[in-house]
């Protein structure tokens, strides 16, 4: 059961009928109360079930708030993000056959490394942006394109990473983090609305050295991405991979 108090600033709103058992379910899960519809406060986030997706709200949204959308993704092979000479594969590396995304945020990176072929776990751990994952996923399994991948080689899990990776019986060839921070710096590659949205939502992720330690215990090779003023999340790097507004950190283990 959710801590009294954990979600101050959020609630939930039902504008499609047809979704008030899963909106409720939700509200029980988390602690978050149901409101009635209105404008959002200043200063409050609101989780908006439409018929059509799960959205989150704040005072400037009027019409439309934020949601995943993976099907904004350009899925042509070799083209522009999907290419594996951008910097996050060669970060990655080639050859990784299993890939666990252990802060998945908003699952932007995950889905860009499953469509440029490597089979992705992506965990998310804050109940609200797992939600909005999933929406995004469930829409975009109708895809032409996206539903083969995503029924391939994407799988979302909710929970904690370092439980995850102490408990996983399966070798991980590539554990990739990106931590966010008070300054939301290392979101910046999202768009300004959604990267101000999860840091509001999220807030710090204060076991981040923590769960690089683990990482670094459990696979081959661990990737951080960084931005360029950020120093080394901790010790390091075997290498570091330069993209044109974050770097990527990977340490190797032997």
């Amino acid at each position: 059961m959710p801590v009294s108090g954990e979600f101050p600033t959020l609630e939930i709103e039902v504008r499609d009928s047809s979704r008030l058992d899963e909106a409720e379910a939700f509200a029980r899960q988390t602690g978050i109360p149901l409101v009635s519809s209105s404008r959002v406060p200043v200063g409050r986030h609101r989780v908006v079930f439409l018929d059509d997706g799960i959205e989150l709200w704040d005072h400037d949204c009027i019409r439309r708030g934020t949601r995943v959308d993976f099907t904004q993704i350009d899925t042509r092979i070799a083209t522009g993000n999907i290419s594996k000479n951008q910097p996050l594969a060669k970060a990655i590396g080639r050859n990784a056959a299993h890939i666990l995304d252990a802060t998945a945020g908003f699952g932007h990176d995950a889905m860009l490394l499953a469509c440029m072929g490597f089979t992705i776990t992506a965990i998310e751990r804050n109940p609200l942006i797992h939600l909005l994952i999933q929406d995004g996923v469930q829409r975009a399994s109708t895809d032409s394109v996206l539903g083969p991948i995503i029924n391939t080689r994407f799988d979302l899990k909710f929970g904690d990473a370092i439980t995850h990776i102490q408990d996983t019986e399966h070798p991980i060839d590539v554990i990739y983090l990106d931590p966010m921070f008070e300054s939301g710096k290392s979101r910046s590659a999202l768009p300004k609305k959604p990267a101000q949205i999860l840091r509001d939502v999220v807030g710090e992720d204060a076991d981040s050295t923590d769960l690089l330690m683990v990482a670094n215990a459990s696979a081959k090779r661990v990737v951080v991405k960084r931005t360029d003023n950020d120093p080394p999340l901790s010790g390091v790097p075997t290498h570091t991979i330069k993209g044109k507004i974050v770097r990527y950190d990977v340490y190797i283990n032997t």
